[in-house]
Order: C-alpha cells, then structure tokens, then sequence
C-alpha cells in the first residue's frame, strides 16, 4: 500500500479546476467545451496512472493534511475503484465530444459545462473518499449538480421532475444522516478502514445493524432501487428532446439514418 500518493486527487481534482475555470468562461461556449474535452482526456491519462500504480503496488492512499486516521480526511483507491473511475472517465469524455455537435439548446447555455464537470468530480469523489462523511459530501454536491442539468433542460417537464427528485433525495439525505450518526455512535469513528476493522473485532452490535438498515433505505431512494424506483422514469426522460437530430448530424453522411429514425 502506497501513502501519500498525490495522483489520487487528480481524478478529483481536475474536473473540479475546470469546472470552475469553466465558470470565468461563461461568455465563450467554445472555449468552455475544449476546456471540458481537454479536462475529461486528462482525467483518463491520470486514472490510467493511478491503475498502474494500484496494479504493481496495491491500493493508493492520501491524507489530505497529513493526519493520520482516523482524523482527517483519506481518499484511497484500489482496483474496484478503479474500474468505476475508468467508466467514469469513458462517460465524460465522450459526453464532452457530444456538446461540440448536439443542437441541444440546454447543451450551449454557459452553466452546462461547469456542471456536468461538478458532477463527474462529485461522482469521482464517491469512488475515492476513505470516510463516510465526506462521501455523503460527494453524494449532495452529485445530487445538487444532477437536479439542476435536469431543470434546465429543454423538456418543459425537466422542472417537474427535477423537483421530484429534490424531494425524494432529501428522504434519502436524511436516512443518510441518521446511519452516519449510528455509525458513529456504534465505532466511534467515520473512517471506513477503521469501520471495518472495529466491526470484525467486535462483531457489530444492535445499532450497527440498524445503521446498516437505515444506510440501504438511502442508497435504494437515491439509487431507485426497488421499491422505491417511482421516481426514476420522470427524472431520466426528461433527458435533451432532440438528440436524435445530433443522431442525424453524425451519421447522415454516412448514409447510416434507420439507426435515428
């Protein structure tokens, strides 16, 4: 296991930069997307990294201000991280690519850039934090930037369902809470490593179970698992109207148009 490895901020990091560059360039949309494309290719160069190192090293660790847990703030990487990053990293580099040819309106406004940056930052986050706290962090500012791509897209029910989700996710922030606040009543600690290795010492006790019943209740809402998946069609089709007319625009030359009919 490596300490103090730097790269495993970078996936972080990087999309969260350009994201706020990406804000000072409001006015020039162009520049906002090479900036995103740039960010997205350079996010994969140091997941790529980071693979390496987890492949001749085991997993990757860094402290952020050197405290030792379970103080401070770690982030740690090892190979299923990893592969979530790389997906990660696959998703938003193509999604950058998109924004130069889609027609979408909501694609060219000056806010869709630094947010869907936000978000694979936040997302990225989720892969790599060492402490539940600071993944319920990642988790809100994930929910945040993902309501508000959805408010503003042209579906005029992109409101509607954005506000649906709100909701839903707050139940889901609470239950969040209330684990967190279980788990640290039970160990004494929010440190997962630490977590882990007090609970197979221990053996658990009747919080941490509940804790672990009040956990799944989050993740179900905030992931529309079933039961509680009612949310997810009016979220998800309220995606950009008029994708198949960027179909069109790729492929039209091509001759290849019965894909986008």
């Amino acid at each position: 296991m490596a300490h103090n490895n730097w790269l495993v901020l970078t996936p972080v990091l990087t999309h969260l930069l350009a994201g706020v560059v990406s804000l000072a360039l409001w006015r020039y949309n162009r520049a906002q997307r090479v900036l995103g494309v740039f960010s997205g290719g350079l996010a994969a160069l140091f997941i790529a990294a980071l693979a390496i190192g987890v492949a001749q090293n085991g997993t990757q660790v860094y402290r952020l201000g050197g405290w030792q847990p379970p103080y401070g703030i770690a982030l740690a990487i090892d190979g299923l991280s990893v592969f979530f990053l790389a997906m990660v990293a696959v998703v938003v580099f193509a999604a950058m690519l998109y924004t130069w040819q889609c027609a979408d309106k909501c694609m060219k406004r000056s806010s869709y850039i630094p947010l869907a940056l936000m978000q694979a930052a936040a997302l990225n986050g989720t892969f790599l934090t060492g402490d539940i706290f600071t993944f319920f962090v990642f988790m809100e500012l994930l929910v945040v930037t993902s309501v508000v791509l959805v408010a503003g897209s042209d579906n005029p029910d992109g409101i509607e369902a954005a506000t649906k989700y709100l909701l839903i996710s707050a139940c889901g922030t609470l239950f969040l809470l209330i684990g967190i606040a279980m788990i640290y009543g039970s160990f004494g600690t929010l440190n997962m490593a630490d977590i882990a290795r007090l609970s197979a010492e221990t053996g658990g006790t009747g919080l941490t179970n509940a804790s672990a019943v009040v956990l799944m209740c989050a993740f179900l809402l905030k992931g529309a698992v079933f039961p509680f998946h009612f949310w997810q069609p009016d979220f998800h089709t309220t995606r950009p109207r008029r994708s198949l007319r960027c179909c069109r625009r790729w492929w039209s030359r091509s001759g290849c148009t019965a894909c986008c009919a």
